[in-house]
């Protein structure tokens, strides 16, 4: 355990979607407790992985007592809560080692929160940086598809709730919606679409090369 976390500590982080440059070199300097973090996060999407099979096979199954720990109400807060212990600093680090697998599992999981209204403004903050930065991933894959189309309106309807419901931090949600509508991901939505009408168009031509 200690090689691999010294190994994480003097790899270079490789980041799809995003050029390794200036911007980006929030990855290159990583702490251990970056790698605490990221294990901390993997960590809690396997448990929720396990737990939804063994919960499916034993009506008795006791949640895991990490869940219990977190005093999480469901799976999603759970992976919302461990990632919302990092801290402030260390978080996108984190998040860079976390590995592509598990992507879909948080956004799945950021996506339900805010649907939830739980934890709205850090959770649009972490599904805004996870698309930037697996940008070429999220956008090419057909799996991703209704996730993402999902995320695209529930987002900037749910920071508009939760602002006309209690009105708290209102800057802070104000700057949200902003950057929820900045031109970089308008066009990642909006390439979203158009990557599942081609895909349509592509199936329907399949159907119609097989038929004849």
């Amino acid at each position: 355990e200690k090689n691999y976390e010294a190994r994480l500590i003097e790899e270079e982080d490789v980041v799809s979607g995003e050029a390794i440059d200036a911007e980006a070199g929030l990855a290159a300097v990583k702490s251990t407790q970056s790698v605490i973090s990221a294990e901390n996060i993997i960590e809690a999407v396997d448990i929720v992985r396990n737990e939804k099979i063994e919960s499916k096979e034993n009506a008795e199954h006791k949640p895991h007592p990490l869940m219990a720990a977190y005093n999480s109400k469901s799976y999603e807060h759970f992976i919302v809560d461990v990632i919302s212990r990092c801290r402030p600093s260390n978080i996108e680090r984190s998040l860079l080692m976390v590995p592509l697998s598990y992507v879909s599992d948080i956004l799945t999981a950021l996506s339900s929160c805010v649907q939830q209204h739980y934890r709205v403004e850090f959770a649009v903050r972490i599904a805004i940086f996870l698309i930037r930065v697996h940008q070429n991933h999220v956008i090419n894959s057909t799996e991703m598809l209704p996730l993402l189309g999902k995320i695209s309106s529930q987002m900037p309807e749910g920071i508009k709730e939760v602002r006309d419901i209690t009105g708290f931090n209102l800057a802070a949600l104000e700057l949200l919606q902003l950057e929820l509508e900045e031109a970089q991901n308008i066009k990642l939505f909006a390439d979203v679409s158009e990557v599942a009408s081609r895909q349509k168009k592509k199936n329907k031509n399949r159907k119609a090369v097989i038929k004849t």
